[in-house]
């Protein structure tokens, strides 16, 4: 009985080749035409580039930039900037400090995408965060102000006391905030 059973697990090569060879253009036709539409789709399949930029920014948080994004899709209609920025991408850059964003824009060649990617990186300097960068522009200008008064009036002989310590910390004060920038840092690189 074990001998009957063990005759009955075998598969007979010679059976199993024939089928197939008579089942041959099925298996080849089946073959082709996936090949066929594997070569089509990727033909067809439309290539997208990618820039990215890594932009300095100091007084603007990234969850600002992608609401003031979001917020310019929604207002501005028929716009041609709109559908660039349904696909930016911004997030923060990692291992990096604080203060840096990493902004990705698509485009169907390497000089469509930096083009897109430049008209971004304006939008956001120029248009979203505008009266952001005025109203950083005029605390700086008010801290200077204070500062040119102060030192005014500790150097034109004032009655008032100053520690002269405290003049030196001002012009210090006063060179930092002339260095500080508004607007950021661009750099930008495709891939």
């Amino acid at each position: 009985m074990e001998q009957n059973k063990a005759s009955n697990d075998e598969i007979d090569l010679f059976e199993l080749f024939q089928k197939l060879y008579e089942r041959r253009w099925i298996i080849l036709g089946i073959t082709a035409f996936t090949t066929v539409l594997a070569i089509l789709v990727s033909v067809l399949m439309p290539k997208a580039y990618k820039a990215e930029a890594i932009v300095g920014v100091k007084n603007i948080s990234i969850p600002e930039i992608q609401d003031g994004i979001e917020i310019y899709i929604r207002t501005h209609e028929g716009d041609a900037l709109k559908d660039i920025l349904k696909k930016v991408k911004v997030s923060p850059v990692r291992n990096a400090p604080q203060g840096l964003a990493k902004i990705e824009v698509e485009g169907a060649s390497p000089k469509l995408a930096k083009e897109n990617l430049e008209k971004v990186i304006e939008l956001i300097n120029r248009k979203l965060f505008l009266q952001k960068i005025e109203e950083i522009n005029k605390n700086y200008n008010i801290r200077l102000s204070a500062i040119d008064q102060t030192i005014h009036d500790i150097t034109s002989g004032s009655k008032t006391i100053y520690d002269p310590s405290k003049y030196a910390d001002l012009v210090n004060r006063k060179r930092a905030n002339l260095k500080m920038v508004a607007e950021p840092k661009v750099y930008i690189s495709i891939n």
